[in-house]
């Protein structure tokens, strides 16, 4: 019975130790990432500002709210079930488990998400006259895949935290950020205006949803 105490102590402290180092390998990460896409984000929006028109500048950020309210309702508790079990899943070495959480938790997301995309078509003329934006449903549909690709990546973005590969997600992360900026730099250079800046959008989602 000392024995059985004993190992599971020792097993119990290497596990902890494990953790500990993960925290704090991952914490490194954390920090690096931050301040690499705080200042492409900083010079980015001070770029679309320079270069947009108050109302299109306006729209713009509707668009970007309700995404945010769209990822809101499709999560549908997934970001908290993914963060309570997949660490979970990963120390008991359930691999299974792991695969087919994520794979589900990741196909439901993009059918929740889908679906609200398509409820706000649906509602666009009412959406539109709510918010006074003429052309309302043409903004959004130029911007609803990015929709779809955003709530997605953040849930992959969640796995990945989850599975303390702060690495991986930091340089996901910074390329997106990066590659975002200049995708956005070159269509707002080119005259492209509200669209273009709605299609890097979709297309910069696009890129971190993929990584």
């Amino acid at each position: 019975m000392t024995k059985y105490c004993l190992t599971t102590s020792m097993r119990n402290y290497k596990i902890k130790d494990n953790l500990y180092l993960q925290i704090r390998k991952s914490s490194f990460y954390i920090i690096v990432g931050k301040l690499a896409s705080s200042i492409a984000k900083f010079l980015t929006t001070i770029y679309i500002l320079r270069m947009l028109s108050v109302n299109d500048y306006g729209i713009y950020n509707v668009l970007l709210a309700v995404m945010g309210y769209i990822g809101i309702f499709s999560s549908f508790g997934l970001l908290n079930i993914f963060q309570r079990y997949i660490p979970e899943f990963h120390e008991r070495r359930e691999i299974a488990n792991l695969k087919k959480l994520i794979t589900q938790g990741s196909l439901l997301m993009i059918i929740l998400s889908a679906a609200f995309v398509l409820l706000a078509i649906l509602f666009s003329s009412q959406v539109g006259r709510l918010f006074k934006i003429d052309n309302w449903l043409t903004y959004f549909k130029l911007f609803s895949l990015g929709i779809i690709f955003c709530v997605e990546g953040e849930l992959l973005g969640i796995a990945l935290t989850s599975l303390f590969l702060h690495k991986y997600f930091t340089i996901s992360k910074i390329v997106y950020v990066y590659m975002r900026a200049l995708v956005l730099y070159f269509l707002l250079k080119a005259g492209w205006g509200l669209n273009g800046l709605l299609l890097g959008e979709v297309a910069a989602y696009g890129i971190l949803m993929t990584m």
